[in-house]
């Protein structure tokens, strides 16, 4: 004679499938092993805002302004470094960069060098992974202004220093390819010579965002030999 399981069988055999299942998945989802061998292009829509210094012969004058936009672009890799099995790690990097500033769609600041930076990255799954970094960088400015009813026109060149804070978020759209979304605070100061005269000082800060497009060359966590 076969033997019925009681409804509450049912239900307790039920819940406990469903447990396993749950707790596969979340198994799974935080055995992630961070590994990033990355080559990364990122868009950027940069701050606008400005403080100027600007010392000639013929005029002296301070004050504040904004660029109509702002945009940046960089060209770089990532890598980290972290214990085997281990979802958290350091991250290491380095940049190329160009940026551009514009008054009415016309190129007026134009920047490029380098960027290198360092923090910590975390992989909450295989295909989700979160970094924080501080960046340093330097290279090359180059600003020419028309000529306006309160300024003549001048062009000047020099160099830049930059520190910033930022957040990025990598989601897997294959098993090499990732999109990211970043987001950060940066800080940027110019000394420049003035081709007719003396020297102008601009300084830039604000909040910046941007979407990267990732290459990883190995998604394959390193093992012990």
């Amino acid at each position: 004679m076969r033997v019925l399981s009681s409804p509450r069988a049912i239900a307790r055999s039920r819940l406990l499938s469903l447990a396993t299942l749950l707790l596969s998945a979340l198994t799974s989802s935080t055995a992630a092993e961070l590994v990033m061998r990355d080559l990364q292009a990122v868009g950027l829509v940069r701050p606008t805002p400005f403080d100027f210094s600007l010392s000639t012969p013929t005029l002296s004058r301070d004050g504040n302004d904004a660029f109509d936009a702002g945009t940046g672009l960089e060209l770089g890799g990532r890598y980290s470094i972290s214990r085997v099995g281990d979802p958290f790690g350091l991250i290491l990097g380095l940049d190329a960069t160009a940026d551009s500033y514009s008054y009415d769609s016309q190129d007026f600041l134009f920047m490029y060098g380098a960027r290198a930076s360092v923090g910590a990255g975390y992989a909450f799954h295989d295909n989700w992974t979160a970094t924080v970094e501080v960046g340093f960088s330097y290279g090359r400015s180059s600003l020419s202004l028309p000529e306006t009813g309160a300024m003549p026109a001048f062009d000047a060149d020099g160099s830049y220093r930059g520190y910033d804070a930022r957040l990025a978020v990598y989601y897997g759209i294959g098993r090499q390819v990732r999109l990211s979304l970043q987001a950060g605070y940066v800080t940027t100061s110019h000394d420049l010579d003035v081709e007719q005269g003396g020297t102008l000082t601009l300084d830039q800060r604000g909040p910046y965002a941007g979407i990267g497009l990732t290459w990883r060359f190995s998604s394959d966590p390193e093992r012990v030999q």
